[in-house]
Parts: C-alpha cells; sequence; structure tokens
C-alpha cells in the first residue's frame, strides 16, 4: 500500500478525499480495478480526491493507479512498475494529472489490450493531462486518449459497461520519450456509435524517438497519431499544436482514417516543429515523411474518410517527404516551412489508384497517362537488348525498366538492388515486378 492515509482516502474514507506523503511508498497490494479485468496498486473511487506528492510502487499489479471517480487530481506523484499502465482511467470527468513521472512502466504487458500507454484515459472528458515525464516504458508507449464501449475497452482486456466517449480533453507540455512498442501520444476511436473522440487538444508536448536503435523491447516509436482505428468510428475537432517531435520510427504526425465508415474530420496541425522522423519508413511512405494525413483505401460505400484536414506554421526537415497525402479530401494546405533530402517532395499527393497508368516502349521509352508523372526513360539511349517489362515503386513516384537480357533502369524514387544484366541466362527474360505494388500510380 501506499501508506495508510492514502489507503483511507482512496477508499472514501477519511482525510477529505487528499492523499498526501512525502514518503515513497512500498509495493501495494494489487487490488480489481472496476471491471476492467486488470490489478492496480491504487485504486481512485472517491469523487474530489487528490493524490499528491507520493510515490507507487506497483510491482506485480496491472496499473498503478487507476481512477473511476469525477473530478479527481493526481499531481506530483511517480508511477512504476506496473505491467502495463502506470495510470488508467475509464468512464470520469474532469481529471487532472499534472506534473507527475510515470516510469518504468509495461513490465509484462497484456497482448489483449489495445492501447497499453504508460497513461490511459479512455471515455474520459473535461480532463487534463499537464506537465508529466513519461519516459522508459516498454508496453506501449507514452501517452493516449481513446473512447470506450461494450465492443471494445482499448485500455483493458475486457469491455467496457457502457458507450463512452472523449472529449474536450487536454495534453499539454508533457514530455514523452524512451516509451517502447507504441507511439508517443495517440488520440484514437474504438468504437462504433460512443461518439468516438472530439475536441482534443495536443499541445507543446516534447515527443522523442530514438533513431536506429533496437533493443529487446523494439524500437522507440515515438510520434503523435490521431486515428479512427476500428470501422465505423469517428474522430473530429482535434488539434495537434506547438508540439516537438523527432527521431521517432514512424511519421512525426500521422492523422488516419483505417477502416469501413470511418470518419476522421476538422483535425489541425500547426506550429509543430518535425525533424528525423519516420525513420523506420512503415506506415506508408517508402521514404521518412514528416507528416502523414491518409486514409485506408477501401471500395466505396464503405469507404473511409478523412476531410477538413488544417496544416499551417509547422517546421519540417530531415525528412524525404514534408507532407504525405493519400485519400483525403477538403485538406487546407498554409504556409509550413519545409527542408527535405535531396530528391524529396515538400507535399506530395498519392494519386488515387487507377487514375494513371504508364507504358513503356521496346526502346526504353515511357508514356504517362492520367495522373502518373514522368520520372525519366531509357527512351533514345543505346540497349544492350529491348525493354520487356515496367514496375512502379509503391509512392507512385518511381519505377523500374527491365530488359530482355536482365538489365535493369531505375527511375525516380526507385532504388537499383541489382540485375541480370551482362550475365549469362537460359532463357530471356520476360517481364519484371516489384514488392507489394500495382502498376497503377
Amino acid at each position: 500500500m501506499a501508506t495508510l492515509a492514502a489507503t483511507l482516502a482512496v477508499s472514501g474514507v477519511g482525510l477529505l478525499g487528499v492523499v498526501t506523503t512525502s514518503t515513497p511508498a512500498a509495493a501495494a497490494t494489487c487490488s480489481a480495478a472496476g471491471t476492467t479485468g486488470l490489478t492496480a496498486a491504487m485504486v481512485v473511487s472517491t469523487a474530489g480526491a487528490t493524490v499528491s506528492n507520493t510515490s507507487v510502487t506497483a510491482t506485480g499489479c496491472d496499473v498503478g493507479i487507476f481512477v473511476e471517480a469525477n473530478n479527481v487530481t493526481i499531481s506530483s506523484v511517480t508511477v512504476s512498475g506496473a505491467n502495463d499502465h502506470g495510470i488508467f482511467a475509464e468512464d470520469v470527468k474532469s481529471l487532472t494529472i499534472e506534473n507527475s513521472t510515470v516510469q518504468n512502466n509495461g513490465v509484462s504487458p497484456d497482448s489483449a489490450i489495445p492501447e497499453n500507454k504508460a497513461i490511459e484515459l479512455v471515455g474520459v472528458s473535461d480532463s487534463i493531462v499537464s506537465g508529466n515525464t513519461v519516459i522508459s516504458n516498454t508496453a506501449d508507449g507514452g501517452i493516449g486518449i481513446a473512447d470506450n464501449g461494450p465492443a471494445v475497452d482499448p485500455g483493458a482486456p475486457n469491455p467496457g459497461p457502457l458507450l463512452t466517449p472523449s472529449t474536450n480533453d487536454v495534453v499539454t507540455g508533457n514530455t514523452s520519450s524512451g516509451n517502447y512498442r507504441g507511439c508517443g501520444i495517440v488520440v484514437a476511436a474504438y468504437d462504433a456509435g460512443s461518439g468516438g473522440v472530439s475536441l482534443v487538444t495536443v499541445s507543446g508536448n516534447t515527443v522523442a524517438g530514438t533513431a536506429g536503435k533496437f533493443t529487446a523491447n523494439g524500437p522507440v516509436i515515438g510520434g503523435i497519431v490521431v486515428a479512427a482505428d476500428t470501422p465505423g468510428t469517428t474522430v473530429s475537432g482535434v488539434t495537434v499544436s506547438g508540439n516537438k517531435i523527432t527521431d521517432s520510427f514512424i511519421a512525426g504526425i500521422i492523422v488516419h482514417s483505417n477502416a469501413p465508415n470511418d470518419n476522421v474530420s476538422g483535425v489541425k496541425i500547426d506550429n509543430n516543429t518535425i525533424s528525423g522522423n519516420d525513420w523506420g519508413s512503415v506506415d506508408g511512405p517508402p521514404q521518412p515523411a514528416g507528416i502523414v494525413v491518409a486514409a485506408t483505401q477501401i471500395p466505396a460505400p464503405v469507404t473511409p474518410v478523412l476531410t477538413g484536414t488544417e496544416l499551417s506554421g509547422n517546421v519540417i526537415s530531415n525528412e524525404f517527404y514534408g507532407i504525405w497525402l493519400a485519400g483525403d479530401t477538403n485538406t487546407n494546405l498554409g504556409a509550413n516551412t519545409i527542408t527535405t533530402f535531396a530528391g524529396g517532395s515538400s507535399v506530395f499527393h498519392v494519386p488515387m489508384p487507377g487514375s494513371g497508368y504508364w507504358m513503356a516502349a521496346k526502346d526504353g521509352g515511357v508514356f504517362t497517362f492520367g495522373s502518373s508523372g514522368f520520372y525519366g526513360s531509357m527512351g533514345g539511349k543505346t540497349l544492350n537488348a529491348p525493354v520487356v517489362g515496367m514496375a512502379a515503386t509503391p509512392s507512385g513516384k518511381g519505377y523500374w525498366l527491365v530488359a530482355k537480357d536482365g538489365g535493369v533502369f531505375s527511375f525516380g524514387d526507385a532504388t537499383f538492388y541489382g540485375s541480370m544484366g551482362g550475365k549469362t541466362l537460359n532463357a530471356p527474360v520476360v517481364g519484371g515486378a516489384s514488392v507489394g505494388v500495382t502498376m497503377a500510380a
């Protein structure tokens, strides 16, 4: 238990719902965290309670502090050692988590928890997460805001009791770094019909990955993500402003409408500083990107919607693509300061599938149609053998030509990996293909 005083206050017995102690606590006895299927070292079930100036060592428990009451304040605490979340709140209002350190949690994570963040709020409204240091957690990243419902509780193995949105929340002035397996800050919807996630502000945070580093826990993911994740979910009116995001495994900021009938609208991304992110190049773009705004390509009538995104005042550097757009509508691009690697693009719009194509001639000439771009050809050059095939890169911003003798020619963002040119073949080459892409732009 944290202390006898802490236990009395949190259970609603005496001390006016206030927990204040400067003495570090021993590892707590684990109690049931509501109906989540998890256990917690401390359960806050008294409305208006304050937990402050204490340490919670949650060794053996799934959660450090579990909040199930309204108007709770958690201030200047240190939480460590939990199997999953350091701090977890479900279906409450007016929660404040401030000036605390949440570190070294996620020591034995439950794979059934979709958003196993160090600080996780599901179905939580009118709340603020401010000035916290969230570091070295290994379950699934840093800070999460999500809705809740009987289909799925994003923060727990058991589904939530009611459809509950998250709305009017603020995540500001926090540091998220050194957190493995998951993103630095995530705002995500999981339950259709819950009302989703709306009017959330993510501002003034510092989110850092660790470029090029892999450990037994995987890479430090980093990044800020706004997403509708499961079918029929909604995210609206989210603002991502004034954050510093560096060295993330994924793009610095990702806005994603993932599944059938998802709807993400009115996301505002402004005045962020983004540098050296997407070194893993694993979520869409084939080269590092600062900001990704993308809807999954699913045919009508269940095509995900991603509309009304605003991007302005962002400073983006050390990326191949500054802003990568795919499947979005009514995006408003203001003035952004973008510096890219050689050959990169400040803003790249992925053409819709089937909206263009290329033709390759026997002499190496390339002809473009529709939205497909021209990135060079072998036309007018001497070939040892005629061209017999062509393949596009995943971005649609490059292609390879393949000759009958096995020679390969790369253009745009296509990378040359080798060829059979100049080698003896038992039979001529008749075509070429790239990995995981189609011929259409």
